[in-house]
This record gives structure tokens, sequence and C-alpha cells, in this order.
């Protein structure tokens, strides 16, 4: 019931704007935003490309895009389409099960593992209860945990293999000392585990089709949070690398189709075209909401991108029981949409860090330039120590069309310092926040 108490209204606002919630089209704060950028239609495409798809051959799907640009919305509407359409999902949050900060193709396997033995999830694949494939997984297993560590307590027999895989998954996410014990452990049985798992969803796949359903997808949400981390410099080997290019075909030996999130930096990388020759289509990122007018004209309220970050503006508003007039001035709303450079994430932690600028609502223009400038603050904070970082940037202080393909640029997208646009071509500009700090704006001037 909304409140006019107004220390209550801003109580509301600031979890009605929580940046962790991913929104999809069953929240009421959901907003499509299609229309700005650029037609991509990407849960569409998707969705039609697993109806056409032979339920027994896998197809593989990428979705990448910026931290934070709405691929958890995306992926949200897109298995609510699915499941509407009789497909069976398995969904793997990386955030929620895993570490992104420090995340390897064993953890992914250890997961999918654990959520494929969940009993739910069997019952919901028609599938018996454990035994064949996974009666030599789970010997296997103790075998070579009980050459790593004392388990005179954990007996690993099939009937508590699920529960002892779901402790290995959270263990894998909160111990770094266990971490890696588990993870030497699921290498050594890597093959005979993904041959269990592949059973098991083959044999799932015939009992969906068996009652009128349409088959099983894997969608894999949060790959592109894995922290991004040079392992070997001089075989260019990175974090991202590791995972995506040298486990590629093991990620795409899942024997279902399958959707995985992917970091933006990776299209721009020589390998880009591993991912479009897998998916048997051009992997389309998903870009930045365009807040510009046609052909790349000024921002203004009226562009259908500015329109579209002040109804997600009014969205938050009345989930917490207030209007935009009363949560907001007009002008600090106007500064608030337009600093995101369309990015959704950053406009409700925005909003979030002007509410605490302030003690009561509305939010005021001194509020918004204040929260501003703590976050021009932290990302100034986090530049590369380089002489020419600023000077490469200020290229893109208007939009640009092409993007050098070097480590840097990629780099910059990855970090949120450069935005992907789309209007008919792709674009890219710099994130307005740095107009918000003298150095660049002088630099810029130079």
């Amino acid at each position: 019931m909304p409140t006019h108490n107004p220390s209550e209204q801003r109580r509301s606002l600031i979890q009605a704007c929580n940046p962790a919630d991913p929104v999809g089209p069953k929240d009421p704060r959901y907003v499509d935003s299609d229309v700005a950028r650029g037609e991509t239609r990407i849960a569409a495409r998707i969705v039609d490309s697993m109806l056409q798809a032979d339920p027994h051959r896998p197809n593989v799907k990428f979705i990448a895009g910026h931290l934070g640009v709405g691929k958890s919305s995306e992926l949200l509407r897109i298995r609510q389409d699915l499941e509407r359409s009789g497909f069976q999902i398995l969904f793997i949050d990386v955030v929620e099960k895993l570490d992104p900060m420090d995340l390897v193709f064993s953890d992914l396997l250890t997961a999918l593992a654990a959520e494929l033995v969940n009993p739910a999830n069997r019952q919901r694949l028609g599938l018996e209860v454990l035994g064949g494939l996974w009666s030599g997984v789970s010997d296997r297993l103790q075998r070579v945990l009980n050459s790593k560590i004392e388990l005179t307590s954990i007996d690993l027999d099939l009937s508590v293999l699920g529960t002892s895989l779901g402790s290995m998954t959270a263990e894998i996410k909160k111990n770094p000392t266990k971490r890696l014990l588990f993870r030497d452990a699921i290498d050594n049985i890597s093959t005979p585990l993904l041959d269990a798992i592949n059973d098991d969803l083959k044999n799932g796949i015939a009992y969906v089709l068996k009652n009128n359903g349409k088959g099983v997808v894997l969608i894999v949400d949060g790959l592109e949070k894995v922290l991004l981390r040079v392992l070997d410099e001089l075989a260019g080997l990175t974090t991202h690398t590791h995972l995506f290019i040298h486990n590629f075909l093991r990620l795409t030996s899942i024997n279902a189709h399958c959707i995985y999130t992917l970091p933006i930096s990776l299209l721009h990388s020589p390998q880009a075209a591993i991912f479009n020759n897998s998916a048997g289509d051009f992997v389309q990122p998903m870009p930045m909401i365009n807040l510009r007018g046609p052909d790349k004209s000024a921002v203004s309220d009226e562009t259908p991108g500015m329109k579209i970050m002040y109804a997600m503006l009014d969205k938050r508003c009345k989930y917490a029981g207030i209007t935009r007039k009363e949560a907001i001035e007009p002008a600090a709303a106007s500064k608030l949409c337009r600093i995101t450079g369309g990015h959704p994430r950053h406009l409700v932690s925005l909003i979030q860090a002007a509410c605490f600028e302030i003690d009561k609502l509305p939010i005021t223009i001194d509020a918004v330039n204040k929260a501003v400038r703590n976050y021009a603050n932290s990302v100034f904070r986090s530049l590369p120590n380089s002489p020419d970082y600023l000077a490469r940037l200020k290229r893109f202080d208007t939009p640009q069309r092409d993007l050098p393909a070097d480590s840097v640029h990629r780099e910059m997208l990855y970090y949120l310092h450069l935005y992907e646009y789309l209007n008919d071509q792709p674009f890219y500009e710099v994130n307005p926040i740095f107009r918000e700090r003298p150095s660049y704006v002088e630099a810029v001037a130079k």
C-alpha cells in the first residue's frame, strides 16, 4: 500500500532500485527496451532458433553484452518464452552458484551435475533414480577425494551423490582452499562425469518429447561477469580465453540446447569467429540503450532511448508506491537518465546513491550531482596507469563507427569505459561519466 511518510518513501525507492535484482517480464519493474537497442530482437531470435532446431542435436547460442546491460532480464524473458513453448529448462546462475571472480570449466561442470542429480529436476525430465553411469562417477569421485583428503565421515554412494555435488558446488563458491581440491577431483573424472550428464540429458529429452514437449535447454547466466585477468602475458592467455576458447569444445559438448552469456570483449577478439561458427548465426551483442536520435543526433528527452530510461524510472517509482514527481525533481531526472548513457543498472545504482545523499524525497539535482561525482571518482581510480589511455578514449567523445582491434580497446568495452550502440550500424561512444571529470574534459580540449 502506498505510503506518504517521506522517510518510508525514500526507503521503498531504495529497495525498488536494488541493482542486484534481475528484472524479468513478470516483474512490474520490467521495461521492454528493444526499440532503443537497434531492433536486435535477441530474445525472439534465440527462442525461434530453439523451436526450429532438431531437439536431438544441440543448438548452442551466446548472448554477449556490457556488464549490467540487461542480459539477465533478457534471459528471464527467453526462459519464460521457452517454457511456454514446451521446453524444460535447466538454469544455472553463476553469481548465485559459483564465484565469477575465480571460475573454471570444472566448476561449471560440477554445478551442472548438481542440477541434474537434483530430485526435482530428475522428476521433470522423467529420469529414474541415480544409477548406471552415475555409479561409476560416484566410485571414482570417492577414490580421488580419498587420495587428497581424509573422508572418514563422508560416503559418496549414490544415495548422497546429489547432496555431495551440491555441497561441492557451495564449497567451490565460498572456500578457496577446498576449491582447488574439488577442481582437481572433478578434472580427474571429467570424462565419465560428462558421459553421465549427457546420458541423462539424452533420456530426459526423449521423455520430454514423448510427453509433447519440445526438448531441454540449459541456460547459464553470469559468465560475462568472469573476472578478466591475465594468466600468461606472452601466450596472450586470460581467464576469458581459458574458459571460453580453450574449453570451447567442452562447453558445446553438452547434449542439450545451450545458451551462454559471454563477455562483450570476446566478440571483438580474433577468436570471435569460433562463436559465430558454432552458433550457426552471427552472435549479435546486446547493445546499450541508444539515447541519441536518428543518425546519432543529439540526446534529448524525446528520443526513444530517453523515453525508455524515463519509463524505467517511472516503473521503479510505481513499484515503490510513489510517483516520479514525488520521487525526483525534473532536472535531476533528466541528468540521471542522460548520465547513464543508456545503461540500465547504472540508472538504478545512481538512484540509490542519490537517495543516500538526502534525508527525504524528492531527489534533488544536488543529490544527483554528488552521486555522479562519486561514481566518476570510482571510475577514474580504476583507470589503467597509462599516459595515453585518456588520449585513446577521447577519440570516442563523439560517436565512432569503428573500434581498433586491440586488447586496450577490448578492455575499454569490458570495463564500461566505452559503450557499444546500434543504429543500423554499430557505433562506439565514451561512457558519459567521463565528461564529469575535468581531467578528461581537458584531455578532449587538447
